[in-house]
């Protein structure tokens, strides 16, 4: 009886890490190739602008991955008009790619990230690390609430 019991459970186990692996690949492929290789300081527009940027590791769970997709989603829905001008960017990037570990040490990054970054003229004057969405990431709502009023109170700072 016992032996059934572990050999039910192993076969669980191995069929949930091919589910997971599954999944984790598929999301994976679905996600549009945004982790380019850029540097804080590149200048899309003359003037001011607010990077949100999504920093992440080459391997993804379902959390980091949603993390990336509230984030998206509370930017895309409240922040339209300024996307749409220039005066905000949603950027993710993979500190693992070439090129990219400096962030790391930019932004004091020790897990999977959101940070928010004004730039003027091409040039990082600031930046804010949002480190409370990982206690949020368990309530959408919530989440999306802290991402806004984040990035609302950041780019209503004038910058010294």
């Amino acid at each position: 009886m016992m032996r059934k019991i572990i050999t039910g459970l192993l076969l669980l186990f191995v069929s949930g890490s091919l589910v997971y692996w599954w999944a984790t690949e598929r999301s994976a492929t679905a996600l549009p190739a945004t982790s380019a290789k850029l540097t804080p300081a590149e200048p899309k527009i003359s003037g001011r602008q607010v990077v949100a940027y999504y920093f992440h590791a080459t391997g993804r769970c379902p959390t980091c991955l949603k993390i990336e997709s509230l984030t998206h989603h509370a930017i895309t829905s409240k922040f339209s008009d300024e996307l749409k001008y220039g005066r905000l960017a949603w950027k993710t990037i993979n500190v693992e790619d070439s090129g990219n570990q400096h962030f790391i040490k930019d932004y004091q990054l020790t897990t999977k990230s959101v940070v928010l970054v004004e730039t003027l003229d091409g040039v990082q004057k600031r930046w804010k690390r949002l480190d409370r969405v990982w206690e949020e990431i368990g309530n959408p709502e919530s989440f999306i609430r802290y991402i806004q009023t984040e990035l609302s109170a950041f780019d209503a700072q004038v910058a010294g």
